[in-house]
Parts: structure tokens; sequence; C-alpha cells
């Protein structure tokens, strides 16, 4: 419950300073949509990071709300990263900053190398407290309108070796999908 109080305080006072630096002409159209990707893919990434820090050997008892002829829950074993417990968990505290600054340096850092070198390769970008801000809110936006997806692709037997592509081109449609992902597709 105070989590979820938290998370909401957390949403809106992203969304107040979002709105605050776009009307203050802060960010345009084609940085945002690469912020965009680029905090889902480090989200992403982070989480499958931390999922491996788990020893796979743990296991954890689930039950479902079926009820088998005897009126007992079926349960079943499953490995800990895999219960939606401890994803659920994983993604609630994944947007905090002692979780996400090393998401937000790495994506700094993407935008500093690749996108904001002026024609004379001077840097055009000086990253403030609003980018921060936007990258949190960008890692919030991700998780809580793909939650069951994520929840989906993390929790099956076996978890794509892109799972950063899949779930930020293909589903979330955060980023472009590129050649290499569209021919694996198709093989």
């Amino acid at each position: 419950m105070k989590t979820t109080v938290i998370l909401q305080l957390c949403i809106l006072i992203s969304i107040v300073c979002v709105v605050k630096c776009a009307t203050r002409g802060g960010f345009d159209d084609a940085l945002l949509s690469n912020l965009k990707c680029l905090a889902c893919k480090g989200t992403i990434r982070e989480m499958e990071s931390e999922i491996k820090k788990i020893d796979p050997r743990k296991r954890v008892e689930v039950s479902g709300f079926r009820l088998d002829p005897s009126g007992k829950s079926k349960t079943k074993t499953v490995q800990y990263s895999k219960s939606e417990t401890y994803l659920t968990e994983l993604m609630e505290s994944m947007c905090e900053d002692s979780n996400f600054s090393k998401v937000r340096k790495t994506i700094i850092q993407e935008i500093v190398t690749t996108q904001m070198l002026n024609n004379d390769g001077f840097l055009d970008f000086t990253p403030d407290g609003d980018l921060s801000q936007t990258l949190n809110h960008f890692c919030l936006e991700v998780l809580e309108d793909n939650e069951d997806e994520i929840l989906k692709q993390f929790m099956d037997e076996v978890t794509p070796e892109n799972i950063d592509d899949v779930v930020c081109s293909k589903i979330a449609k955060y980023c472009e999908e590129s050649k290499n992902e569209s021919q694996r597709s198709d093989l």
C-alpha cells in the first residue's frame, strides 16, 4: 500500500517535470523518442542484470486460483527469479534513484557520445535535473504501461536473449526495430 502511494507520487512529480521541461522548449521530439527507447532498454537490461544475481537453484511454490477435484489449489515450484512475486517487487523498486542511477548514467553517456555532438564535434547538450527526472519518468512509464507483457517475458521458461529489443521494440514500441531484429524474427 505504501509503495503504491509512493509510486503514484513519483509518477505525478515526474509528469509535472516533463510538462515543465516541454513547455520551456526543453527536448525536441527526436530526442524524446530516443530517450524513451534508451530508458526502456536500460530498464529492461537492469532488470535482467538483477535477475541474474538470484541463485537459479532458489525455488518457490506458487499456486493459482484453480482448484483440483478435491478442492485444493494446485501448486507448482518455479525458480524464485521467475516468480511473479519477485518480478513485481523488482519492478516496483527499479526506478528508485539507488537502482536507476546506473541506468541513468549509461543513458546520459550514450546520448553524449552518439547523439549530442554537433557538426564540429563539440558537445551540443547539457544534462540537468530535468533530464534525470525525465528518465525516471520514462522508467516508470515503461514498467507501468507494459507490466503484464514484461512479467510474461521474464516468467517464460526461456527468456529471450534480446529481451530488451523484444520489450522495447516489439511490445512497447519505444524503439524502432532494427534490421537484425527483423531478420531474427523471420528465421
